[in-house]
């Protein structure tokens, strides 16, 4: 897969897919280390009433599944798109073009309305405005 016709391994081709996941996984690591910190500091923090550790905890939720939808729906199809090539699997597999714009055109919408499905409060006001 990563060699050419003599034998020899394709550097440059391995170079291009270390660099596209090292960038993948830099983010990855940035989310893990910060999801870490988050919930320490939530239940490290005594002072803090129910009602705010609730909030706090529902907007924690919240972010990782804000972060989860980039990851799923542009970072993990985008990284097949770019890798596919170089390894020579183009031929027996590919990532369909209409796919990736249809996610690109998906993911504004999903990421506000996760944000407000999954707070009590945006999400009481949201149904209030459509009762009214």
């Amino acid at each position: 897969l990563l060699q050419r016709n003599d034998g020899s391994i394709a550097v440059d081709k391995l170079l291009s897919i270390l660099f596209v996941e090292v960038i993948f996984g830099t983010s990855v690591v940035a989310i893990v280390v910060a999801s870490v910190f988050i919930v320490r500091r939530l239940y490290s923090n005594n002072t803090q009433s129910e009602g705010w550790r609730r909030f706090h905890r529902q907007q924690f939720v919240a972010l990782l599944v804000q972060l989860s939808i980039p990851c799923c729906l542009l970072y993990i199809p985008c990284t097949v798109f770019f890798v596919t090539p170089f390894l020579g699997l183009s031929a027996t597999f590919t990532t369909p073009t209409w796919l990736l714009t249809t996610i690109y055109s998906i993911y504004p919408i999903l990421d506000p309305l996760a944000i407000i499905l999954l707070i009590r409060d945006y999400r009481r006001a949201l149904f209030d405005m459509w009762r009214t």
